[in-house]
């Protein structure tokens, strides 16, 4: 996980956005197809825990905030061009959105916390 940090924070929002759209639109090369997949560890990871929060409830946005907090909203915004191109393709629309919601709590606890 902590490679798959380190890698996100080589890339622009701008560069995962055209990664991406070159995966779908197939123009990637193999070695941009595993670079993709690489980089999807994180924000997949993430939006698991938005799911253990959310929708199980097992997870108090506080521990998650703490935890994980700062990497939810930078992952977020560094992937929120992507995720809105991934979006628009078929049975896409709720890409990543366990880990949109939870970005939004973070954001909201931390403003109530300070």
């Amino acid at each position: 996980m902590m490679q798959a940090r380190n890698s996100l924070s080589r890339y622009t929002a701008g560069d995962l956005f055209d990664l991406t759209q070159r995966v779908y639109e197939n123009r990637a090369t193999d070695l941009q197809r595993k670079e993709f997949l690489d980089r999807q560890a994180l924000p997949n990871f993430l939006e698991t825990i938005g799911v253990v929060e959310g929708k199980v409830g097992a997870l108090p946005i506080e521990l998650v905030s703490e935890l994980w907090g700062s990497a939810v909203i930078v992952t977020w915004k560094t992937w929120a061009p992507a995720v809105r191109f991934l979006r628009n393709q078929p049975s896409g629309e709720q890409t990543y959105a366990n880990l949109q919601r939870l970005k939004r709590r973070i954001k909201s606890y931390r403003a109530r916390a300070a």
